[in-house]
């Protein structure tokens, strides 16, 4: 499903199922494969999806990678929502 996300916009039922299944298991987003260089993609295809792979991810040492991702990014609605959600 993860990788659907980074390539296009999730129907509704699949982001709520992603979503669901990342709320029951925090843990879970180091087992799907998550990796700094996807999050562009998802955030791009999947906002919603990517501001909760963040908030999964930011109490861990990995966020400050993720960080530099959305910081290098180029300016776009999506990035500053997730950024004003954050």
């Amino acid at each position: 499903m993860l990788n659907l996300a980074c390539k296009t916009g999730l129907k509704s039922n699949e982001e709520k199922w992603l979503i669901k299944t990342l709320h029951l298991d925090k843990e879970q987003v180091f087992h799907i494969n998550m990796t700094p260089s996807k999050l562009p993609d998802i955030l791009i295809n999947n906002p919603n999806i990517a501001l909760e792979l963040l908030i999964c991810m930011n109490n861990t040492a990995q966020i400050a990678r993720y960080y530099d991702i959305l910081a290098s990014m180029k300016l776009s609605t999506n990035l500053l929502e997730v950024f004003n959600q954050l």
